[in-house]
């Protein structure tokens, strides 16, 4: 219906609603020819391109249900998935063919370019709600990823609750920056897409905040998801507000720290509405919303909200009853929106997907393992992970609290805290971002907290580092120095001798 209306724009490419149609088209017909079945997984391997769009809407055209490889992802990870998976046939582009050629060696491959041949009409193919959809991997305890896999009509569901959430039109032009292979990925693209409005992607290199700021602008983008770590660096030089056509954020991926909401409520972007999302994949995309008021910034991480429509939420104690207002308990989400379950996994589903004792009609409940507590009115804050919570020599540390006060200490941009070490030697470290006077953060973190929520070490970084996925990368945090004394070894030889004085005058000492 859209005709010539551009639909994808991605760098220097763009594709109108009639190429992506038939686009799509070609690819799902020569998926059928393949012979590709109801619950085929098929690998979903393209380059960050309009033509990743046209082979997503082409295997789901088909009947078959996408795994998405994404091709800048290490081999190792991409071959665990393939085979856990049971992938025969790969959706893919020629480079990333060439590029992955010995993992995709006894794989199908339909190259989205090489479809020409087939036909372009549209038709009819039949597909029940349980069909699935997806199957997109989560890290998994063991080390070896888990394939959450999806339905249709889970992922119906979930459009229908953002459409009617976030009222898109013909008029809006949403940005997709997460990889495939994060399910955010694709409400960055099928709310536009179902509404006729245009989708704005970025190209295969990762943007910087400058290059993002200034596509905001260009592309005229009106809706964006920023991944909350990421969205705090924005936060620190966003465009100028009469630059920016924006009407709506939405963070998430982690927790929002009330006082970076507090910086933006109080900025000039305020005006634009900020939503804060919360949702495990197994509850398809997103599960629980709220729009960010000026009270939400006084909370040491902005509250997550309440389900949308379609779902249900709870705060359940030890013994799967309900926690009184105000208890704490582990998140369970109900509703026709989660997932079937872990694939090939079910020891792990019957774990994680409980019956659901409150609604009577032989639905499930998936545990979050976050903990989380409802206010009076129904809102519900996190607390963080249930697996995670710390402890250090018999007290229990929130560490939000303690990134907060870092967060104020002059010159300090953004800050994480982390338990490090083993159980003899755990220390309680301040990862920090900015120009400091170390001291002076000691004695504003020593001002506003109990002498056990102050970190023993502080570690100066040039940035914070974040995952594909816009999320931070707790992993890749360095281990502070060791804080104890070194037996000076003397230098062997002349080169090391050379390479002593050079180190010195470097690090002058």
């Amino acid at each position: 219906q859209m005709g010539e209306a551009r639909a994808v724009v991605c760098e220097d490419e763009s594709l109108s609603y009639a190429k992506l149609e038939a686009w799509s088209n070609r690819i799902g017909r020569r998926l059928k020819t393949l012979g590709v079945r109801a619950d085929e997984r098929v690998g979903l391997c393209v380059e960050r391109s309009v033509g990743l769009v046209a082979g997503l809407l082409g295997v789901m055209k088909s009947g078959a249900a996408f795994v998405p490889l994404d091709p800048s992802y290490p081999q190792a990870r991409l071959r665990d998935m393939m085979e856990d998976a049971g992938v025969r046939r790969v959706v893919a582009d020629a480079g990333s063919a060439a590029s992955l050629g010995g993992l995709l060696a006894h794989c199908e491959v339909v190259l989205i370019g090489d479809v020409e041949g087939e036909s372009s009409e549209a038709w009819q193919e039949p597909v029940h709600a349980e069909q699935l959809a997806y199957v997109i991997y989560t890290s998994g305890s063991t080390g070896k990823p888990k394939g959450v896999a999806i339905s249709h009509g889970s992922l119906a569901l979930h459009m229908d609750d953002f459409l009617q959430t976030y009222g898109f039109t013909q008029a809006d032009r949403q940005l997709q920056s997460s990889t495939i292979n994060f399910d955010v990925s694709l409400h960055e693209m099928l709310p536009a897409l179902m509404s006729g409005a245009q989708v704005v992607m970025r190209g295969a290199q990762h943007w910087d905040l400058e290059t993002m700021s200034r596509r905001l602008v260009e592309e005229k983008v009106t809706f964006s998801r920023i991944p909350t770590a990421y969205w705090q660096q924005w936060l620190r030089e966003p465009p100028a507000a009469s630059a920016l056509s924006l009407r709506q954020i939405t963070v998430g991926g982690e927790a929002l720290p009330g006082d970076a909401l507090k910086q933006w409520r109080q900025g000039p972007l305020s005006h634009i509405r900020l939503d804060n999302l919360y949702g495990p994949t197994e509850t398809t995309v997103a599960c629980v919303y709220r729009e960010t008021q000026d009270a939400d910034a006084e909370h040491v991480a902005a509250p997550i909200g309440a389900p949308y429509p379609s779902r249900s939420a709870y705060v359940l104690d030890l013994d799967g009853n309900e926690a009184p207002v105000g208890g704490l308990g582990e998140l369970c989400i109900g509703g026709a929106t989660l997932a079937r379950g872990y694939l090939n996994r079910p020891g792990l589903s019957a774990e994680r997907f409980i019956p659901d004792p409150f609604e009577g009609n032989g639905g499930r409940l998936y545990r979050t393992g976050d903990l989380c507590r409802r206010q009076a009115d129904g809102t519900i804050e996190f607390l963080g992970r249930l697996d995670q919570q710390v402890k250090l020599r018999g007290f229990r540390i929130e560490l939000g609290e303690v990134e907060a006060a870092l967060r104020s200490a002059p010159g300090v941009r953004d800050a994480v805290a982390e338990l490090r070490g083993t159980e003899a030697g755990k220390r309680l470290v301040g990862y920090v971002v900015g120009e400091v006077d170390t001291s002076q953060v000691r004695e504003v973190l020593e001002s506003k907290l109990p002498g056990y929520m102050v970190p023993s070490a502080l570690v100066m970084l040039p940035a914070l580092p974040l995952m594909p996925n816009g999320k931070l990368d707790r992993r890749a945090l360095p281990e502070p120095d060791a804080e104890r004394e070194h037996e000076a070894v003397a230098p062997r030889d002349a080169r090391e001798a050379a390479l002593l004085s050079v180190w010195r005058a470097v690090l002058r000492r």
